[in-house]
């Protein structure tokens, strides 16, 4: 029942040797239960096929040198004891970045967190794909215990910590010093996880991938080939896979016939924030929001109504007929409110019965976050939240709001059917609305690093996404 992957780019071209390396390293686990739809070693090579011809080589180049075990170079993305490093997507939105970063600089790109584990503890790479995972003489240099900056073995490199007018020639400057360096490893990285400085270097990803125009973005959202990216660089770990595989088909959710629902309950907010130093009568300031949202009074009010409105915009975003009964994942950092709607329903216009949207069961209190959570908790733990994204990536639309979380989701299905239902002033968004409307921006030298030259073979043709409302 072994099933084998076989669509590796320039298979031909590769010795015996090499091709019969690749094919076994391509073989899944002989375990249906562990076998996903939408990851996994038969999404890579379509997703593979999608990305501009400079990252297919990168892959191509990156695999390659690891199968023969050529000395490479590396960039490593870190996350340490004493680093800011964000939740789960904050950390993985500049990845485009980094891989343009990593191509320019002629170095394989290999990630490193130990805040609070591994990203190898939820996610791995799959048959025939980029492996992103550190050699082991990087863990025998690297204390994990001081921050990235302050390494004595590793010399790190900031990208990013500069004006807006000054982006390109900081951000050259820092490749220039990278291609000076002999050093085995060079940890990159950037000052935080500000999302308008991701949004700035992953321009650059998205000038040297496009011909003529890129799709623009703004807030947190993900770039459009993150969902490709992702397919070709990680797939779930077995025992999430079984998990992921197992809650799906409980709740019969089957690939691109669902649609989801993410509502960030713990943003911090101003409405949110004001809302709970009432409810514990201390000020804004002495507030720790992530602690203390309570479903209850006020704040239950707000997030009902905020979610209410999610789900009729999820309704404008996938219409059905009255009689049809939608399929609706729904998911949030607060199991409470996940817990309300799936026990009561929402009622939407134009509909007699509400609708009952489908979740993880017998969950309490709060879903953990990778940065605010890391301590005294297992790896196995975090599962729910990685589960709740893979799960959206599965699907056919994502409605979302704050943060880059459901962004991420949205991003895993190349933002072709999302809807943003809050914006960050933390108040529901009536739908229809333009939020997510991706248009078209004229590439510029300004969106290129060393002399890249506009258009040219192998890059991708964007022309415009039409409004969500309009499909």
């Amino acid at each position: 029942n072994t099933k084998e992957y076989t669509g590796i780019p320039s298979l031909q071209n590769l010795s015996k040797e090499a091709t019969a390396s690749l094919r076994q390293r391509s073989t899944t686990r002989d375990n249906t239960d562990a076998f996903l739809t939408m990851y996994g070693a038969h999404r890579v090579q379509p997703s593979l096929e999608k990305l501009p011809s400079w990252l297919q080589d990168y892959v191509s180049k990156h695999r390659l040198d690891k199968m023969y075990k050529n000395s490479e170079k590396y960039i490593v993305l870190t996350c340490l004891q004493r680093d800011r490093c964000g939740g789960f997507s904050d950390r993985l939105r500049s990845l485009p970045f980094y891989l343009l970063f990593g191509s320019l600089s002629q170095r394989s790109i290999c990630i490193y967190w130990d805040k609070p584990f591994g990203l190898e503890k939820f996610l791995e790479p799959p048959p025939g794909g980029l492996d992103w995972r550190c050699p082991s003489n990087f863990r025998e240099l690297v204390n994990p215990k001081i921050s990235s900056r302050q390494q004595r073995n590793v010399r790190n490199i900031i990208v990013g910590n500069c004006d807006k007018a000054k982006y390109k020639k900081c951000t050259e400057d820092g490749l220039k010093k990278l291609r000076e360096i002999d050093d085995q490893f060079i940890i990159v990285h950037t000052k935080d996880q500000a999302f308008d400085k991701i949004n700035l270097l992953n321009t650059f990803f998205l000038g040297h991938s496009y011909k003529k125009n890129f799709p623009d973005s703004g807030g947190w959202t993900h770039v459009n080939l993150i969902g490709d990216i992702f397919r070709v660089m990680f797939q779930p770990v077995e025992s999430l896979s079984r998990r992921v595989n197992t809650t799906m088909k409980i709740l019969g959710l089957k690939e691109k016939e669902y649609t989801s629902v993410h509502v960030r309950a713990r943003y911090p907010t101003t409405i949110i924030g004001n809302i709970a130093a009432r409810q514990l009568n201390i000020s804004f300031r002495e507030l720790d929001i992530e602690k203390s949202i309570r479903f209850e009074g006020r704040m239950k009010d707000h997030l009902i109504a905020v979610t209410n409105n999610a789900f009729y915009c999820d309704s404008i975003l996938n219409p059905l007929p009255a009689n049809t009964t939608p399929t609706i994942y729904i998911c949030s950092d607060d199991n409470e409110l996940v817990n309300h709607f799936v026990t009561h329903g929402v009622h939407i216009s134009g509909r007699q019965t509400p609708i009952i949207p489908v979740a993880h069961q017998n969950k309490t209190g709060k879903l953990l976050h990778l940065e605010k959570d890391a301590d005294d908790h297992a790896h196995l733990h975090f599962f729910p939240l990685v589960e709740d994204l893979l799960i959206m990536g599965g699907g056919k639309c994502v409605t979302h709001g704050v943060g880059s979380f459901g962004a991420f989701g949205a991003g895993l299905i190349g933002n072709e059917c999302r809807a943003l239902h809050r914006p960050f002033n933390g108040r529901p968004e009536k739908c229809p609305n333009d939020r997510v409307d991706r248009w078209a921006v004229n590439i510029t030298v300004n969106h290129l690093l060393v002399d890249e030259k506009i258009g040219g073979e192998g890059k991708l043709n964007f022309e415009g996404i039409p409004s969500p409302w309009q499909r």
